[in-house]
């Protein structure tokens, strides 16, 4: 069913945090049993809510997407966290595995599956799968693998999609996309239409593998990649001598012994590094879509902002020791500093030194780094890309430290230091008996720890720890998004890190699983741009693409405007003519076409009148055309087919005309003309 509002807004919670790193992450919910009913804990009430009715067998707990499922012999009850209410299943025959998605359930019935869809808040009508043998989950969706076929349900229309597949070897998921192989072809199919592309013949396929969304495969020479935007496949532009194919971020990378080619998503291309002495890569690694190669004193990396490779960073002969990736950023250790990279400016930037050999290891965590060595601790933010001070801590008291969310917690003999990317400082617990803690855990953004008989919280949004009572019995720690639950043998402790706060509740659970909220909810993605496209990726979350849809550029006189790398770009000018000659043509972006009056000369359509001049956008007749040759001896006139005629008087003799103004010899010659033609007339022989 459809989300409310609150919770939608919950889901893009941890996108805008990632982007923006000073507002609240994701909330999530927490999953229980007791011996015979299912338990949800609602990260908005801060309370548990179990299910109506005892199930009979009940074995298992199971969370997805804020959703809590509890599993029995026959019957599945689900706690839908947008209603925050039960619902039961009904009786299913020949209960087998159920397999959560983000916040969708499917479950084996014998040689079918039955899913429940959250967006309908219902259960659907079976699907028989011959030879059923597993189910495969990815992004809300689920691929229903028999023998040689492959059913797949899709979240977003419902509905199911068959794909015949002779010899059959393998399923796999990435971003709600799937891919089914036999030894020869892989079909890929996509959730955004449900269409299947089915790859050109790969002789001999030995290894398939996904990245947001995206496929490649390869057979030990080449590789093959499937983009989920073009539903197209692209191989290398090499034929031989591939070692190692990895993905990341939706691109992929294939390491020959000499160079390495990165494929590029938006493009569908293919790009190689500069050629290298044979063996001299030792290392491939993959950070967030972006790549990074490392050799003895060098580190090559591929910005896929860029679609290049940049030039060799320069590090002391043998002195780099490993590379990591974090958040599309990348962090070369050498023996006295570590070097990090970032992918926004493409730059390098470099910790102070220390002793040579000190560094004890080097965390990643949501574009961050962090180093440390025997008592102190460096932080790199991959928002200011700069290293921070140290921060000290006693001589030899350093035992970990631990990335979460783009965070870090650094673990001593009797207290816990977090470190908040937003703010860059560092906070402390309070402090425990020397070597007591017995562990630490992160989670989206938060970290917890315990010690024999407490826990303590550090909240993500607040940047402030906060502790349990003493306790006894202790069974399980557990983080979900960045609220954190301990299990009791008789009572639950559950931290809410919008509130900062533990509360406990009295409580057996045999077991307890996290529910962080799904990533966004379909629907929830729209732009306010028209130029952009947004879906919702269950796993990755709200996703956005340039379209080229038509648009309007806010300008009236250009027409035929065209979105194009999410902008709307002008079309061609568009034309203002009325066809009025009466009328000044122009145009206003502001109003659009704009017709003037005008004062022009222009043609009432009567021969017979002269001047004619444009008045009120409309063409006004002048005075009298003047037909007057000067001729005494002709009658002038004007004929409104012919114009002005002059007609020959008979008899006149310009000679005899006397001057006269040219009215009156005009009628003195229709006079004479009129008598001459009487004479004609009367003579006898006429």
């Amino acid at each position: 069913m459809t989300r409310p509002f609150c919770l939608r807004v919950a889901r893009l919670l941890p996108l805008l945090w990632i982007a923006f790193a000073a507002l609240p992450v994701q909330a999530a919910n927490f999953c229980g049993r007791d011996s015979n009913r299912g338990q949800a804990w609602n990260a908005l009430t801060s309370s548990f809510s179990q299910s109506p009715s005892n199930i009979s067998g009940l074995a298992q707990s199971l969370g997805s997407g804020g959703n809590c499922a509890a599993i029995g012999s026959s019957h599945i009850w689900v706690w839908d966290s947008g209603t925050t209410s039960w619902s039961d299943s009904g009786s299913i025959a020949s209960l087998g595995a159920v397999v959560e998605s983000e916040g969708n359930y499917a479950a084996e019935t014998g040689n079918a599956v039955t899913v429940y869809d959250d967006e309908t808040g219902s259960w659907t009508a079976a699907q028989s799968v011959s030879g059923l043998s597993s189910i495969v989950a990815s992004g809300g969706n689920f691929a229903a693998v028999g023998n040689d076929e492959v059913w797949i349900w899709n979240h977003i229309s419902g509905g199911w999609t068959e794909i015949q597949l002779s010899g059959l070897v393998e399923v796999i998921g990435s971003a709600g996309n799937f891919a089914a192989r036999n030894g020869s072809n892989v079909h890929a199919w996509s959730q955004s239409d449900s269409s299947v592309t089915v790859s050109p013949s790969i002789s001999g396929i030995t290894d398939l593998i996904g990245s947001d969304g995206n496929f490649a495969a390869e057979d030990g020479d080449e590789a093959w990649a499937w983009d989920r935007s073009s539903k197209s496949w692209s191989n290398t532009p090499f034929s031989s001598g591939l070692l190692e194919l990895v993905g990341g971020g939706g691109n992929f990378a294939a390491r020959l012994s000499t160079k390495v080619w990165a494929w590029d998503r938006t493009t569908g291309s293919w790009h190689s590094t500069q050629t290298f002495s044979s063996s001299a890569i030792q290392e491939l690694a993959a950070s967030e879509g972006n790549f990074g190669v490392r050799i003895t004193n060098k580190v090559y990396v591929w910005n896929q902002q860029t679609a290049g490779w940049a030039a060799g960073q320069q590090f002391g002969s043998g002195a780099l020791l490993d590379l990591i990736g974090s958040g599309g950023n990348f962090a070369a250790e050498t023996t006295t500093k570590v070097d990090a990279w970032n992918q926004s400016t493409g730059n390098w930037s470099i910790s102070t030194t220390v002793t040579s050999g000190s560094i004890v290891e080097v965390v990643g965590s949501g574009g961050n780094f962090a180093f440390r060595v025997s008592n102190r601790v460096y932080t790199w933010s991959g928002t200011s890309s700069n290293w921070s001070s140290s921060q000290q801590f006693g001589a030899g008291a350093l035992l970990d430290l631990i990335g979460s969310g783009g965070n870090f917690a650094a673990e001593l003999i009797n207290r816990v230091w977090a470190w908040k990317q937003a703010s860059g400082s560092w906070s402390s617990s309070a402090q425990v008996a020397n070597s007591s803690i017995v562990e630490l855990i992160g989670s989206d953004g938060g970290f917890a720890f315990r010690v024999s008989n407490r826990a303590y919280a550090w909240s993500a949004t607040t940047g402030g720890w906060d502790d349990t009572s003493s306790y006894s019995g202790f069974q399980q720690l557990i983080g979900a998004g960045p609220n954190f639950a301990v299990r009791l043998s008789s009572k639950v402790w559950t931290f809410n890190d919008a509130t900062g706060n533990w509360t406990s509740t009295s409580i057996s659970l045999g077991e307890i699983d996290g529910a962080p909220l799904a990533a966004c909810s379909p629907g929830a993605c729209s732009d306010p741009n028209p130029c952009i496209t947004g879906s919702c990726n269950l796993e990755l979350g709200c996703e956005y693409v340039s379209n080229s849809d038509p648009c309007e550029d806010g300008d009236l006189c250009t027409i035929d405007d065209i979105c194009s790398a999410g902008v709307c770009i002008p079309g061609g000018a568009l034309t203002c003519d009325d066809e009025n000659l009466c009328t000044d043509d122009s145009c206003d972006s502001g109003i659009g076409c704009v017709f003037s009056d005008n004062t022009a000369p222009c043609d009432d359509g009567d021969i017979c009148t002269d001047g004619d001049a444009c008045s009120g956008g409309v063409c006004t007749s002048g005075g009298p055309l003047d037909c007057d040759d000067a001729d005494p001896c002709t009658a002038e006139a004007c004929d409104q087919i012919e114009g002005c005629t002059h007609t020959p008087i008979f008899g006149c003799n310009p000679a005899e005309v006397p001057a006269a103004n040219p009215g009156l010899t005009g009628l003195l010659g229709l006079l004479l003309a009129s008598l001459g033609a009487r004479r004609l007339r009367n003579r006898p022989d006429a």
